[in-house]
């Protein structure tokens, strides 16, 4: 008697763990750094932007979250790029050194 083997076999669970997830920057575990908004908060602290500004951006970006707040802040004409970089520079602790766009120096013992 020969045993046959289905056409359609499923595959079998696989006896390994998955690897361990990376630790958690506590930064990200900062209420500031995972508020969708701090960027608009920080703007009215700032007295850039009122508060109904900031309602109006966060009303925006619920209808189109995939843009990410601030590119509603610059489509509303309340933020440009160049200002939006240097607050999330400043926000995250990042040194904005070369800048799009910009002609990055060349270090002052360089040779020709």
């Amino acid at each position: 008697m020969s045993h046959k083997q289905p056409a359609f076999q499923l595959p079998r669970a696989s006896t390994q763990t998955a690897a361990p997830m990376p630790p958690v920057s506590m930064q990200l575990l900062n209420h500031k750094a995972t508020d969708p908004f701090w960027l608009g908060r920080r703007l009215v602290e700032l007295k850039r932007i009122t508060p109904a500004q900031l309602e109006s951006a966060i009303d925006n970006f619920r209808k189109r979250p995939s843009d990410g707040f601030p590119r509603i802040l610059e489509r509303l004409s309340l933020i440009d790029q160049k200002v939006a970089a240097q607050f999330i520079a400043e926000h995250f602790n990042l040194k904005n050194r070369h800048r799009p766009g910009s002609v990055p120096r060349r270090p002052a013992n360089c040779c020709l």
